[in-house]
């Protein structure tokens, strides 16, 4: 969930114009990324035990923080082109991706969504910060 909450946080930090609470943004925003630094991983959900579900539910927050960030590397990681291999390594022969044996057809949506960098749609017109 911190990497979806870091994405929010980026949209409301640009909606708001009361300096306190841009600082306050801001310092959250420092906070996730450094959170997400040091639990950076693309196999699994960082942190806390996540159900199965959920991975690829991660890995499209992780997408939508970084590009609605600006982002392009968490830490020493290039979150996109780890991500990718990942998902890539992961794909069925069918085409289509299922995270544990209760995989629904929306872990393939997650799946291209991340691979598609989908979010980047999203930010257009947005002032996101520089590619970091």
């Amino acid at each position: 969930m911190t990497a979806v909450g870091l994405a929010v946080v980026r949209i409301c930090l640009d909606q708001v114009s009361d300096p306190k609470v841009k600082e306050a943004l801001e310092a959250a925003l420092d906070d996730g990324w450094a959170w997400m630094q040091q639990h950076f991983a693309v196999a699994s959900n960082p942190g806390a035990q996540a159900p199965p579900w959920a991975h690829y539910y991660y890995l499209y927050g992780l997408e939508r923080a970084g590009v609605f960030c600006g982002y392009r590397q968490v830490g020493d990681h290039d979150w996109y082109v780890e991500g990718a291999e990942y998902l890539l390594a992961q794909q069925a022969e069918s085409g289509a991706w299922r995270a544990g044996q209760e995989g629904s057809d929306a872990d393939t949506c997650f799946a291209i969504l991340f691979l598609k960098r989908a979010s980047t749609g999203f930010v257009h017109g947005y002032a996101v910060g520089p590619a970091r």
